[in-house]
């Protein structure tokens, strides 16, 4: 009898514990940016190759090195470099391909971080249907063409980066919603715009540097002009609050708001 309550009690907690781990995997699995698996590339290796092998969720950890080679991300990862000023992917050897990173069709869930990525056609490529794509803490210069270009994508998140002296314009949207541009990106130096949005709605651009650019700053095409929240993209010492409130006075009796320095952009 005791043998038999001994197997029942044994049966019921290899229940309970079977129950919670699956719990943790259904939980686990509404969050794909969960790492499963980190997998390591140093110079010499392919990130490429790194992310062929990758399954949904991985993280690949890029560490310090040159890295000359086009990307394709094709799945759900975490791609993370380990320096964004000494993790460098670099285009030079593929003028005849446009995309240095291209995300692919219907991949959702990516996060792209701490990499300088220079020399290529787009510096990245965001493919149609892509949503909750992250570009967070890149340096992205010296591209042939745009250096972050979206189409038909929505809530993305480009925020942190430093995004300069790209042949075509910093960011460019087409057809893109509701993305958020935000939080301290520094967008400047580019030939053409610095940002440009181009039949894209509810899109938040908001609290940047974007200056010098040599075509202007932020551009909407004209059926989206005013559907996008654009404002506190100017200098960063203009963002903070006390020096706008500051600015905000002076402006009420100096003829000045038409300085370059302190326009709203």
């Amino acid at each position: 009898m005791n043998k038999k309550l001994i197997s029942i009690s044994i049966i019921c907690i290899l229940f309970a514990v079977s129950f919670i781990n699956l719990n943790t995997v259904a939980k686990n699995s509404n969050n794909l940016k969960i790492t499963t698996e980190t997998i390591e590339v140093h110079p010499g290796q392919s990130i490429q190759k790194a992310i062929n092998s990758a399954n949904t969720g991985d993280t690949i950890k890029v560490f310090n090195g040159v890295y000359k080679e086009c990307v394709i991300i094709d799945r759900t990862i975490n791609l993370i470099g380990e320096n964004n000023e000494n993790t460098i992917i670099d285009g030079s050897d593929f003028e005849d391909i446009d995309n240095l990173i291209e995300i692919g069709e219907n991949v959702d869930d990516i996060l792209i971080e701490g990499f300088t990525i220079r020399y290529g056609g787009y510096g990245i490529y965001i493919n149609s249907l892509n949503n909750d794509i992250t570009i967070s803490n890149n340096i992205i210069k010296d591209n042939r063409f745009d250096g972050i270009y979206a189409i038909l994508c929505n809530n993305n998140e480009i925020s942190g980066n430093t995004i300069i002296k790209n042949d075509w314009n910093g960011i460019f949207l087409y057809c893109s919603n509701s993305n958020k541009i935000i939080n301290g990106n520094s967008i400047k130096e580019n030939e053409e715009k610095g940002v440009s949005l181009v039949e894209s709605y509810n899109n938040r651009i908001v609290g940047n540097t974007i200056k010098n650019n040599q075509d202007g700053q932020i551009y909407e095409s004209e059926r989206c002009k005013g559907q996008n929240e654009i404002s506190d993209n100017g200098f960063l010492f203009v963002n903070h609050p006390i020096i706008k409130t500051l600015f905000t006075k002076i402006f009420n009796f100096l003829p000045i708001q038409n300085l370059p320095f302190l326009r709203k952009y």
